[in-house]
């Protein structure tokens, strides 16, 4: 039986580079320097730009390079050299590759990173806290959606970003 799922988006990431965590925090609150800009662009639109209070929307692309999503994050707390909370706004705009039509998708939640010292090296933690809704879904389709959110997160971030991070802070 369809209905409107609840989908969690629960995902820890984490990374240690060989750099202080001076050098490391102004990759984090940037962090459109480093994830791949074939899966993600962010654009300021409201608020001062790395400042609390701060809108961005991010769009997401697919494989071809079709804007396949995009939604708002909002700046909610920043305490440099150590955190940097993204609350995301509702709704999620996706888009079918076929028609172009738009669904909304209501969704909520966060995005947290945490950096820390640890033996002159940083530990860096992307907790990714969030809920979608989506109508039409069941329970088990919801968990594999969640399933595979998970999977291609992991593999982005530890292959992708985490390895591009660690070339930039390399070539300072």
């Amino acid at each position: 039986m369809t209905q409107d799922t609840a989908v969690d988006l629960v995902l820890r990431l984490e990374t240690t580079l060989d750099h202080p965590v001076g050098k490391v925090w102004p990759y984090i609150l940037h962090w459109n320097l480093w994830v791949d800009d074939k899966d993600f662009i962010s654009h300021r639109v409201a608020g001062k730009a790395d400042t609390e209070g701060e809108v961005k929307a991010v769009s997401h692309f697919d494989d071809t390079g079709r804007m396949d999503s995009h939604f708002f994050i909002q700046v909610l707390k920043i305490v440099p050299n150590n955190l940097l909370i993204y609350k995301i706004l509702s709704p999620e705009h996706a888009y079918d590759a076929e028609t172009g039509n738009a669904t909304e998708v209501p969704q909520t939640g966060y995005e947290v990173f945490s950096i820390f010292e640890k033996g002159g090296n940083t530990l860096v933690v992307l907790d990714v806290l969030a809920e979608l809704r989506l109508a039409g879904t069941t329970a088990d389709q919801g968990r594999t959606i969640a399933e595979k959110y998970k999977v291609e997160t992991e593999k982005n971030w530890y292959q992708k970003y985490f390895p591009k991070l660690r070339q930039l802070l390399s070539h300072q």
